[in-house]
């Protein structure tokens, strides 16, 4: 018995070897425009970076409509993540904060955003006011608007009001920027490194 049971967890172990587990991707909805709590976009992207399985995606109920007012900036987005919303239908106000901070540990993580309205996010002595790209990450930004964000600076910093890429990938399609300001470059964009295209933006 002793033998067979052995032989048996030999198998398994040499099974999981030759067939890994498939990681399962999350899906996740937004129920309300709160600034935090259940159902949040904040909680949600904190699901998705706690999610170590696979990309995440992160949609919005189809009978959401309004403005989401953040009280602080959301958390960093860590992992493989899709945010989708229909249609313009949501906005996302940073209230004198970045809206979204794209920074993986690997530096190999893919965000693709879409469907949303960026605006109201200013940040003071650094870079990238509504979004920031960092090393190594990607960040496709499909069919949204970022408009009326900031990016101001004292002595450093202030560059990039809408969105600033350091040294990531950046796909921009069908994406409005509009009265975007910068102290330093890039009211709109400020590219440091990296590779950024542009199609009809």
């Amino acid at each position: 018995m002793k033998t067979r049971h052995s032989l048996l967890l030999a198998c398994s172990a040499f099974a999981a070897i030759l067939f890994p587990q498939v990681a399962s991707a999350a899906t996740i909805t937004v129920l309300n425009l709160n600034n935090a709590g259940a159902d949040s976009l904040r909680a949600a992207i904190t699901t998705a970076n706690g999610n170590a399985d696979a990309s995440n995606t992160i949609n919005f109920d189809p009978g959401l409509t309004g403005v989401i007012q953040l009280g602080s900036a959301l958390p960093t987005i860590t992992k493989n993540l899709t945010i989708s919303a229909p249609a313009l239908s949501i906005t996302i106000s940073g209230d004198g904060n970045r809206i979204f901070n794209i920074n993986s540990p690997g530096n190999n993580q893919t965000v693709t955003i879409s469907g949303l309205n960026l605006t109201g996010a200013n940040v003071n002595a650094t870079d990238g006011g509504a979004i920031l790209v960092s090393t190594g990450d990607t960040l496709n930004l499909n069919d949204s608007a970022v408009f009326n964000n900031r990016a101001t600076t004292i002595i450093v910093g202030g560059s990039g009001g809408g969105l600033l890429n350091d040294g990531g990938t950046v796909n921009l399609v069908n994406v409005t920027f509009n009265g975007n300001t910068a102290g330093n470059d890039g009211g709109a964009i400020r590219q440091n490194s990296g590779t950024m295209t542009l199609n009809n933006v």
